[in-house]
């Protein structure tokens, strides 16, 4: 599977401490002592809704427990197609991240994982289901993790002194011996050696092995690839930890709807809460499929994986060293050769580092950074043959794509309600089309993370302002430099063409080229500069004073040069930059309430609201309010909170949507 990362901004090296190893620890042991160290950064992961179209975007909220730690995390795109898999990081802020992952245009319609991983061995997953409106068949591809049929199938069975758990199939990636583990938020609850070469197996545990609300089962080789995970609940009444106010349970479309959460135990002023709002069909799949009789006062559930085994039983050391060392492979994003023997130009503005150097024969390129701090860009060049490549994607080395457990994906065909599901979604896409001709949400996402606040136009002071409406017209963009703007140099170069800016105050050129921003957008792309059409320019502001230069800090280190067209509207996916993408890369979202009923574009998201880190009131309680759109049906409020524990509990409550009397 090849992880490839997008053309970016931003990238970001951290460092994390030691704990020394424990030498001639057991398998049991080395997963204890795991649990018990690293149980703060546990991870939860959560998206914004449970189905998507091809194309659209996935947002997700990704926390670790106790969310008080700066976490990098890795977040991938598991797909039934593994050409169109997809791998970013991101940096926990206090322990919590809001980000997003865009579905190819191209998808199948199937199941798809979205899965986060710190470096120590914890992983969240989460599925999705994804439906390509342009599609001519059928075909939808099911994730064996996600049907109770994938092998082997856990059974538990409380008896009158312990517990019993079989499964009756010997698991087809395993032979010999194998462990079964019991596992709470921090420590490990049980353990015990079976033998996976049997057709039918049993195992008898304590009373004791199952002491809290919630567990995890899990059943892996020696090596540690986890064949089955069911995670453990003892039932209770929804409202036993919160109760869920709706102030009615049948709405029109557009209306407005209050909602009230009040906690039964503690207040909910520590809690991590999400709230979304979805229609509800019979396609929801939210990871888990009950297997046993429903009269048990617990439920025992086919879930994903929470550590990975592989990675926790070949450690030496529960962190890993993060040295600052890029290390990888340089690849065209176009038809991901490998750029080899290829002249790399780095610049790391944050610490004015330069490093030129080449990548070997198979475009690998490994470079110490000098230490930074927080999230900085680093901007590099490649050249190739004698020529700059522009469409550059960096695959980083990493042991962690390796998962402890294995996603298969098997083509059927769609249920009869996966059918209705189906139907619905091309005519949202229709609607859309319809609606939003030209939209592009991959551009928005990119407009919208490329604008640093900043450098908004208002906030700044440019040395001098040229208003372009005063002059005649010019044939290009290299003449109004020329002819207007003198400290201004253009160069062509044989690696292409190169702009500086005349410092006014020092009386010479600047050693750095110039940042460009156009409508904002930060870019060193000069050539895609100089062919903007000159009728849609409104406006050149030049920074070229410290006065003038002191909102960039580092970024203004060889001058800045700001174009803005007559809407403000600059497309980034215009823009040619190699701008490595290695960690902090994917923006926060902040999530919009849709609280604007005058619109006359008509909304059928199935998707109503979505707040995915509830702030509660002084007093512990929460109030919130949203608008129904204009799809009518059934919906669902799910609330969902982690506890002190490191607990999931999920409270739901169902409404119905009419269409005006």
């Amino acid at each position: 599977m090849l992880h490839t990362f997008r053309v970016s901004l931003l990238i970001l090296i951290t460092g994390l401490g030691f704990i020394p190893a424990v030498l001639g620890q057991s398998l049991p042991e080395k997963l204890n002592a795991f649990l018990q160290k690293q149980a703060a950064g546990k991870i939860t992961l959560s998206t914004n809704k449970p189905y998507y179209a091809a194309g659209d975007t996935v947002f997700f909220r990704v926390s670790n427990w106790q969310q008080n730690a700066d976490d990098l995390l890795e977040v991938q795109l598991i797909t039934p197609d593994p050409k169109l898999s997809q791998t970013t990081q991101v940096l926990l802020t206090n322990g919590y991240q809001l980000s997003y992952l865009i579905l190819p245009k191209e998808a199948i319609s199937g199941d798809y994982i979205v899965r986060a991983f710190s470096p120590v061995g914890w992983e969240a997953s989460t599925v999705v289901q994804v439906y390509n409106p342009d599609q001519k068949t059928t075909e939808y591809h099911a994730c064996n993790w996600i049907n109770a049929v994938s092998e082997p199938k856990l059974n538990l069975t409380k008896q009158v002194n312990d517990w019993e758990i079989t499964w009756d199939q010997k698991p087809s990636n395993a032979d010999g011996k194998g462990w079964l583990f019991i596992t709470g938020a921090n420590q490990l609850y049980h353990s015990a050696e079976v033998d996976l070469s049997l057709a039918q197996n049993k195992i008898s545990v304590p009373l004791t092995a199952f002491p809290g609300n919630q567990a995890q089962v899990m059943l892996a080789t020696a090596s540690g690839e986890i064949i089955s995970n069911y995670t453990f609940r003892l039932k209770q009444s929804p409202d036993a930890w919160l109760q869920l106010n709706l102030n009615k349970t049948n709405f029109v479309t557009r209306e407005p709807a209050q909602l009230q959460l009040t906690a039964n135990t503690n207040n909910l002023a520590n809690a991590q809460i999400m709230v979304r709002v979805v229609e509800l069909t019979d396609t929801l799949s939210n990871n888990i499929n009950l297997v046993n009789n429903q009269s048990y006062n617990y439920s025992f559930e086919k879930t994903f994986p929470q550590v990975n085994l592989k990675k926790i039983f070949s450690s030496t050391s529960h962190n890993p060293d993060y040295p600052f060392v890029l290390q990888g492979q340089l690849i065209s994003a176009i038809d991901k050769k490998p750029l080899v023997n290829s002249l790399i130009h780095l610049v790391v503005p944050a610490t004015s580092q330069t490093e030129i150097f080449y990548s070997d024969k198979l475009g690998r390129i490994k470079v110490e950074l000098d230490p930074f701090a927080g999230t900085k860009p680093i901007i590099f060049r490649a050249i190739q043959d004698g020529e700059e490549v522009k469409n550059i994607a960096f695959v980083p080395d990493s042991n962690q794509y390796i998962t402890s457990w294995q996603p298969v994906f098997t083509a059927g065909t769609f249920s009869p309600t996966q059918q209705e599901f189906f139907k619905k979604i091309k005519i949202l896409n229709r609607v859309n089309q319809a609606f939003y001709a030209g939209y592009s949400p991959e551009n928005l996402n990119r407009r919208d993370h490329f604008k640093p606040a900043a450098f908004q136009e208002s906030r700044l002071k440019p040395t001098t302002s040229y208003d372009l409406s005063k002059y005649e017209k010019f044939s290009n963009v290299t003449e109004i430099f020329r002819e207007l703007i003198p400290a201004i140099e253009v160069v062509k170069r044989k690696d292409g063409m190169r702009a500086r800016l005349y410092a006014r105050l020092q009386k010479k050129f600047y050693n750095f080229y110039p940042l460009f921003l156009i409508d904002g957008i930060p870019t060193y792309d000069v050539e895609t500069i100089l062919n903007l059409p000159t009728n849609q320019l409104a406006k050149i502001d030049v920074f070229n004073t410290s006065a003038a230069l002191a909102p960039f800090e580092v970024l203004g280190a060889g001058g800045v040069i700001a174009l803005y067209t007559q809407n403000r509207n600059f497309n980034p996916s215009l823009l040619h930059d190699n701008m490595l993408e290695f960690a902090g890369t994917t923006p926060a979202y902040k999530p919009k309430f849709l609280k604007n009923t005058e619109s006359t574009i008509p909304n059928f998201n199935p998707l109503v609201y979505w707040n995915p880190q509830v702030k509660p009131e002084a007093n512990g309680s929460v109030n919130l309010s949203f608008f129904t759109n204009d799809q009518i049906g059934r919906f669902l409020v799910e609330v969902t909170t982690w506890n002190e524990q490191g607990e999931e509990i999920i409270t739901s409550k169902s409404f119905t949507v009419e269409a005006p009397r």
